[in-house]
C-alpha cells in the first residue's frame, strides 16, 4: 500500500465525496437522503466506514451497517457488508481488501460476531478467496406472471398501513422461523426499514381477523426503462399458518399488482408455504445475479454459517431491493 495514502475512519463531512466517488463508480447517483437513512438513521447502530484518500481526492471506501441477526434462538450483533468502491485510477493495488480487514477488526473489537451480504459478480472473488468469507452461492427467485385474478376473502380486512403498529407485534413474532437463521425483525426494524426508507416507496399489506394481524407482506415495483415494464416483488413475507390466511394474504398481493398494471412478479421465497403457492400459480425458479455469503470473526459458529439452507433470506435482506 502506497505509504503517501491516508486511511482513516469517516468523519462528519465525508458525504460530500463518498457520494462523489459512488456517482465516478457505478455511473449513477445515490440521494444524500438515502445515504442518510441507510447509515446514520439505522435503529441497530452507527456504520463502521473506512476511506483512503491520495491528498484530498478520495480513491477507496468500504462501509458496513450494524444489524441484528437470530441464531439458533439466539440474539446475535451482526454487520451488514455495504457499499465497496475504488477509484477506477487506482484499481487492482489491494485497496478494497486492505480496507475491509480494517473494517471488520474494528467490528470484532466492538463485539459484531460475524458480516454478511450479497457481493455482486465484480467484487465476491474478492470476498470469498482474499476476505475468507464463505461462499454461500446465488440467490434463487421464483418469478412468475401476475395472475389475472384471485379469490376474495370478505371476512378478513386488507388494507394499506401508513406506518407499523405496535399492537401487532406479538402477532408478529408468532410468525417467524425461529429455526433458521434471519434479521432480527421488530416492530421499529420494519417502521425504518419499510415505512422510513425515504427513496425507495414500498407498500405494505396487511391482513387483519377481528383486529389481530395474520399476515403482513411488503411489496415493491420496478419499472424497466428499456423494456417500459414495471415489475413487481414480494420482499417481505409473515402470515399464520393456516390455508385461509396465506391464501388472502398472496391474493390481496396479486390484487395490488395488478391495480399497479404489473405484468411480472418475482420474489426470493423462504417460507416453504409461499413457495408452494407461487409454484402452484406456475411461478419458476430462475438464478439472479446476487451472491451470498458471510465470514464468522473469531471462534467457531454455533451453527453451519456457510450453508445457506440454514439461512431465511428475503429480497427486504438485501440493499438492493
Amino acid at each position: 500500500m502506497n505509504p503517501n495514502w491516508l486511511c482513516r475512519d469517516y468523519q462528519p463531512g465525508d458525504e460530500t465525496k463518498i457520494l462523489e466517488l459512488f456517482t465516478i463508480v457505478f455511473k449513477r447517483d445515490l440521494p444524500l437522503s438515502f445515504w442518510l437513512w441507510r447509515y446514520r438513521d439505522n435503529i441497530w447502530g452507527q456504520p463502521i466506514i473506512r476511506l483512503l484518500f491520495d491528498g484530498d481526492k478520495l480513491i477507496g471506501h468500504y462501509a458496513v451497517c450494524a444489524s441484528r441477526l437470530i441464531i439458533a434462538g439466539q440474539e446475535v450483533p451482526a454487520v451488514f457488508s455495504m457499499t465497496t468502491m475504488t477509484h477506477p485510477d487506482y484499481g487492482r493495488q489491494g485497496i478494497f481488501p486492505f480496507l475491509a480487514e480494517q473494517v471488520y477488526a474494528e467490528a470484532a473489537r466492538q463485539g459484531y460476531k460475524l458480516v454478511y451480504g450479497f457481493p455482486n459478480n465484480n467484487s465476491v472473488h474478492s470476498f470469498t478467496r482474499k476476505l475468507n468469507w464463505f461462499d454461500c452461492g446465488t440467490m434463487t427467485s421464483l418469478v412468475g406472471k401476475t395472475p389475472r385474478s384471485s379469490e376474495s376473502h370478505h371476512e378478513i380486512y386488507l388494507h394499506s398501513p401508513t406506518r407499523f403498529n405496535h399492537d401487532w407485534q406479538a402477532d408478529l413474532s408468532t410468525m417467524i422461523d425461529e429455526s433458521r437463521i434471519h434479521t432480527k425483525r421488530t416492530g421499529d426494524y420494519l417502521q425504518w426499514r419499510y415505512w422510513g426508507s425515504p427513496d425507495s416507496p414500498y407498500f405494505p399489506v396487511i391482513v387483519l381477523r377481528r383486529r389481530s394481524l395474520i399476515g403482513l407482506a411488503v411489496l415493491k415495483l420496478y419499472d424497466d426503462g428499456p423494456t417500459r415494464q414495471t415489475f413487481g416483488h414480494i420482499v417481505e413475507w409473515f402470515c399464520a399458518d393456516t390455508p385461509a390466511a396465506r391464501s388472502s394474504l398472496l391474493d390481496a398481493c396479486f390484487h395490488f399488482f395488478r391495480t399497479k398494471k404489473v405484468g411480472k412478479i418475482s420474489s426470493w421465497v423462504s417460507n416453504h408455504e409461499l413457495r408452494s403457492m407461487l409454484e402452484t400459480a406456475g411461478f419458476m425458479p430462475e438464478n439472479s445475479n446476487f451472491h451470498f455469503g458471510c465470514r464468522w470473526f473469531d471462534s467457531m459458529a454455533p451453527i453451519d454459517i456457510g450453508d445457506k439452507a440454514n439461512w431465511a433470506l428475503v429480497m427486504g435482506d438485501c440493499d438492493v431491493f
